[in-house]
Order: C-alpha cells, then sequence, then structure tokens
C-alpha cells in the first residue's frame, strides 16, 4: 500500500548528554539542540507530503530537574520564538504550543493556509493531554468517546503521527503523545540530539515509505 509522510513527531533526546561527554554545562547541550531543529523544519518545509512536524520539547515531568534548567529551556525557548518567527511566517509555518503553560507568555501567532505546522509540545505530557481533552469535553456537556476524544486531537495536533523519531539511544515513549501513536512507525535512534542531521533525516523517510503499514487488516503480501 503506498502510503505518504503527513506527520512526523520527534522525541528529541540527548541534548545533557551531548554536552556532558564533552565536559561542558548541559545548557550548552540544549542550545545546540537548536541547529538539528531548525534543519528538521527546513526539511520538511521542502518535503512534499509533510504538513505536520510534532516536536517534544520539555515534558511535565521534566520539571522535576533544577529549577535552573528548566528555566533556561523556557527562556531558549521564548528567545528562539522572538528571534525566527516573522522568517518561519514569512515560509508559511505556522508554530503552536501544544502544553500546560497557563500564565506564560508566549509570542506565538496564527498563519492562515500555513504550508506547515510545528506543534512544540511544552511542559507537556500524554496523559495530561488525554485529561485535558476529557476535561474539555465535559464542559462543553459532551460525551467522552474514542470518536469525540480523537476529534480534538486532531484539532489540537493534526492527524495522528505517522512516524515517530526518538534520539539518544533510548527505547521507550516518556508519556509523549500515548493516545496518538497507535498506528505510528517507530524509529529509535543511537544518536543523541544535538547529533541529528539530515542524513539521518533521509534514512528515516527512505525506512519509512519501505513499511507496510497495515492497521491491524491483512496486507497484500499476507494472503
Amino acid at each position: 500500500m503506498l502510503h505518504k509522510l503527513l506527520h512526523l513527531a520527534v522525541i528529541m533526546d540527548g541534548n545533557g548528554r551531548w554536552a556532558t561527554e564533552r565536559n561542558l554545562p548541559r545548557s550548552e547541550g540544549h542550545l545546540k539542540g537548536i541547529d538539528p531543529v531548525k534543519m528538521l523544519i527546513r526539511r520538511a518545509v521542502q518535503h512534499p507530503d509533510i504538513q505536520f512536524l510534532t516536536l517534544f520539547v520539555y515534558s511535565l515531568e521534566n520539571l522535576k530537574r533544577p529549577l535552573q534548567e528548566t528555566q533556561y529551556i523556557q527562556d531558549l525557548l521564548i528567545n528562539c520564538l522572538q528571534s525566527d518567527l516573522e522568517e518561519l511566517e514569512q515560509e508559511r509555518v505556522f508554530v503552536r504550543i501544544i502544553g500546560d503553560v497557563a500564565g506564560i507568555d508566549l509570542p506565538v501567532r496564527y498563519v492562515s493556509n500555513p504550508k506547515l505546522v510545528v506543534n512544540l509540545c511544552f511542559r507537556y505530557s500524554g496523559r495530561w493531554h488525554i485529561s485535558n481533552i476529557v476535561n474539555r469535553l465535559l464542559a462543553q456537556n459532551q460525551p467522552c468517546t474514542p470518536d469525540s476524544i480523537q476529534s480534538m486531537m486532531v484539532a489540537d495536533l493534526g492527524p495522528d503521527p505517522d512516524v515517530i523519531i526518538r534520539t539518544g539511544n533510548e527505547m521507550r515513549l516518556s508519556n509523549f503523545l500515548l493516545w496518538n501513536l497507535a498506528y505510528s512507525e517507530l524509529f529509535f535512534l543511537p544518536v543523541l540530539w544535538p547529533d541529528f542531521s539530515e542524513s539521518h533525516f533521509d534514512q528515516v523517510v527512505t525506512s519509512y515509505l519501505k513499511r507496510h503499514r497495515r492497521y491491524g487488516t491483512l496486507g497484500v503480501d499476507d494472503g
């Protein structure tokens, strides 16, 4: 079955370890991790099929880390948005924040008819997102069914990701997009996020296009 890569999701893991291996502060790893983010957005814009890119920036569980690191990442996110948002808008890239960010002033603006939607999952967890949607449905006196939850998930993030990449040589989802990854193709890469390159992106895309997606049905080769 022919299939397109419409939605790519990424767990960007390994910034701190990248810095530690080089005897640098962890903050240097987070700063270096901006480069592959920019590369990935550029490649997604250039790709003929990708319409959604979802990036796991920082989880709710990460808030248990030292306040200095948490605040640095938040400030880094805000500074990047302030410096790059206008250029992204010119490229018809719509950036939106998904997560428990009440009270945080994040500089994002709506882009009409975007070529690419970038979801930045910040202060996010999959369990929080499901709970948040259930509460929103209840507040609207709407039934909580798989279809109603899915409808709100699509409104928040777009269609379910076709591919999820996790860097950092770890093989777990870490509470990321738990509802949305039911039939996503998983790629766990033994590379730390700051070292993620265009060749890694190309390898994943090529491998994905060779996979058979059955969604619980029988494929043409299954008899």
